[in-house]
């Protein structure tokens, strides 16, 4: 074979090589097409913070939510079991190939050591209609409360009430850096006997804390806080303490509603007044009204309960909207006085 023969093979050779490459290419690329339907991709569903000490003990990450398939992808809802939050849902459904921004804010307090957060991102994707977006940190602060709220529960008017917390403290620390900052005059912080456990972070200080609250001022939801301060590195940590101081009475109904009042006809009811318990006997020295078309009498001294009857003298009201109170003084705790709406609307 002569020299230019062997050539002219080779370039043949280089040519059919070449267009069984190209047509190979095709076909592989032909079977990579896009799903049918929607199909959510998430690059990297989990997200590892490192270390995490004390700069709120929270953690913001935002992850990018693709739609890999070729019908658009809607997010129906973003789940969550912990004290996380996300960013809104997107508006509109996410095209082929386009991308949407989720935003995942992680609380980790209160808490030591390696620590997971996660949402769940629901979808009408058919062959993943759910899937988990997770942070991770390896938290390390300073000192972490066992609680995020501390809740009283029900008081009545006058008594003493207790709860109790505890604050975590690593080895490098002592609880004597610790201050306590009660709200009001009226809550207060007693430390117990601290004792000493083993975790995946190391020694922990375990001090059991009590709170104290004397319901004085008067009836209606509690919301006060414990400011817990770190005096060495000035890092504070803000426990809100809940809860619901009641009158030593129980009213019945609470409030009075009179729905839609066409006739001019005087509306009589009873309000029934009994002691939540036997140590107190019902008193009332005292009731009024926002409105001269409401009449009530206070009934005489029992100890098992009263009655108070009620006169609504519908001509007494102004047209519409019904927004009235009636207001029972009782003897006793700072002569209490409790509220009754009266609320409806008269044409």
């Amino acid at each position: 074979m002569s020299c230019r023969a062997y050539k002219s093979l080779l370039a043949i050779r280089l040519v059919l090589w070449v267009y069984l490459s190209f047509v190979a290419l095709l076909a592989v690329h032909s079977c990579r097409k896009s799903p049918s339907g929607p199909s959510i991709s998430v690059k990297e569903p989990t997200y590892d913070h490192g270390i995490l000490s004390d700069d709120g003990l929270a953690v913001s990450h935002t992850f990018s939510i693709r739609n890999a398939g070729s019908a658009p992808l809607k997010i129906d809802q973003i789940k969550t079991s912990c004290t996380c939050s996300t960013s809104s849902l997107p508006e509109e459904a996410i095209p082929p190939g386009n991308t949407e921004e989720i935003v995942f804010t992680a609380n980790f307090a209160p808490s030591f050591g390696p620590q997971r957060r996660s949402v769940v991102v629901q979808s009408n994707d058919p062959a993943r209609p759910a899937i988990s977006l997770t942070i991770k940190a390896d938290v390390r602060p300073d000192f972490a409360i066992s609680l995020e709220r501390l809740n009283l529960g029900d008081c009545l008017i006058g008594q003493d009430v207790q709860a109790s917390f505890e604050v975590r403290i690593p080895q490098n620390h002592s609880v004597n850096e610790l201050s306590f900052l009660p709200s009001e005059p009226n809550l207060s912080v007693r430390r117990m006997a601290e004792r000493t456990v083993e975790s995946q972070y190391g020694p922990l200080t375990i001090l059991p804390c009590t709170v104290q609250f004397t319901a004085c001022d008067g009836i209606g939801t509690i919301d006060k806080s414990v400011v817990i301060r770190h005096q060495k590195t000035g890092t504070e940590r803000k426990l809100p303490v809940t809860g619901r101081v009641l009158a030593p009475f129980r009213i019945e109904p609470e409030a009075i509603s009179l729905g839609i009042i066409h006739d001019p006809t005087p509306i009589n009811t009873v309000l029934r007044i009994a002691p939540r318990t036997s140590e107190h006997r019902v008193a009332i020295v005292d009731v009024t009204s926002t409105s001269r078309a409401i009449q009530a009498k206070p009934p005489k001294l029992s100890v098992d309960g009263s009655l108070l009857p009620v006169t609504i003298d519908p001509e007494g009201l102004t047209l519409g909207l019904i927004n009235e109170e009636i207001t029972i003084v009782f003897a006793g705790w700072k002569r209490l006085s409790v509220p009754v709406p009266v609320t409806g609307w008269r044409r």
